[in-house]
């Protein structure tokens, strides 16, 4: 589970030292639409008091600002501290690349995504601006062109603006990550304002690194929560789903209810088997199945999880059956990409054949 994070935190500092070089075609995967353009980017834009002169560094005197930096996940200042950093290190590295971006209409289009607001430009009018730009980096309209204003009543400039804000927000948010957005402006702002940020690498990294434990400490706190949750409406259904008339129940706790029986062979672990089947969840959504992709599936009955494997050894070739399985015998409390912690499964299953397996 940690692993998420540190991906998701490696994949936005890239970004931010990296720029644009993704930008176009990611801005083509944004649908916006239409607002009356009567938006105060000043009013977006917050006001950063300009921090006191740093008195020159003494050599065997403390440093102050080591003093500040977040040791613990638990700096209440620490969302605040990334988020300003974060912010004056990716416009540090549009600025570096020398990119034809204005402030206020890039914080704008950030704030607009932020607060879920309706953009003030659709998806075309800003793939178009992006489309310009690329025109402007190769050479076949000029700067003044970009400047103009256009049908829009804004320049190609000032929706580029926009629009890499509104994307940078939107990285953000798709990574998990969510910023004190005046920090993160604030930042933004201090760095078009080339006041130099006041960490060094050191400390820029101690940072992150507290930010990251910070955000693993909180997903796993999440995924505790609904394994929890989940255990308990998995053994309140079972409690009760086995009383029922046609259920059973087997020394594991694999309850299972012969639909119909056929007159086959009984597979064994050893056996790869062609089944139908379909995995349906408490909420009554579907997880997966063999039925919606219009042919059955064919497995080796060793790789499956325990509650399906201990299930189809009960079934003969031909039978129909459906298994409510325990978390403990299936995904257990990690999950996994497509199902939760702790989730009971219910199966539909159709065993149509034990598959003979030539010899390569």
């Amino acid at each position: 589970m940690k692993k998420f994070y540190l991906i998701a935190l490696s994949i936005l500092m890239i970004f931010a030292l990296a720029g644009c070089s993704s930008t176009e075609n990611e801005a083509q995967q944004i649908s916006v639409s239409e607002q009356p353009p009567e938006v105060a980017a000043e009013a977006v834009v917050q006001e950063v008091e300009e921090p006191a002169p740093v008195e020159p560094e003494v050599e065997d005197g403390p440093v102050v600002i080591d003093e500040q930096l977040p040791i613990a996940p638990s700096d209440p200042t620490l969302e605040q501290k990334f988020s300003y950093t974060y912010g004056h290190i990716l416009a540090q590295g549009l600025l570096e690349q020398e990119l034809l971006i204005d402030i206020d209409p890039f914080l704008l289009g950030s704030t607009t995504f932020f607060n879920g607001e309706e953009p003030i430009f659709d998806d075309e009018q800003i793939n178009a601006a992006f489309e310009e730009y690329q025109a402007l980096l190769d050479e076949v309209i000029t700067v003044e062109d970009f400047e103009a204003v256009n049908d829009s009543g804004y320049s190609f400039r000032y929706q580029f603006s926009y629009g890499y804000g509104y994307i940078i927000q939107f990285n953000l948010q798709s990574q998990g990550i969510i910023v004190s957005l005046s920090d993160f402006n604030s930042g933004v702002s201090d760095a078009f304002a080339e006041i130099p940020l006041q960490y060094d690498e050191q400390e820029i990294d101690e940072i992150f690194n507290a930010y990251v434990e910070k955000l693993n400490a909180e997903y796993e706190d999440a995924l505790s929560a609904i394994a929890e949750e989940n255990l308990a409406a998995a053994e309140s259904f079972l409690e009760e789903n086995g009383a029922k008339e046609g259920i059973m129940t087997t020394d594991s706790g694999l309850q299972y209810e012969v639909i119909s029986l056929g007159d086959g062979e009984i597979p064994t672990i050893e056996d790869t088997v062609k089944v139908d089947y379909q995995i349906t969840f408490l909420d009554g959504t579907t997880g997966d199945s063999s039925y919606a992709r219009g042919e059955p599936s064919v497995f080796p009955l060793a790789n499956l999880i325990p509650g399906f494997i201990e299930g189809v050894q009960l079934m003969p070739v031909g039978s129909h059956f459906k298994f409510y399985i325990h978390p403990s015998l299936a995904y257990q409390e990690t999950g996994n990409e497509m199902i939760p912690p702790n989730t009971l499964l219910i199966f539909d299953v159709e065993l149509h054949e034990i598959v003979e397996m030539t010899a390569l």
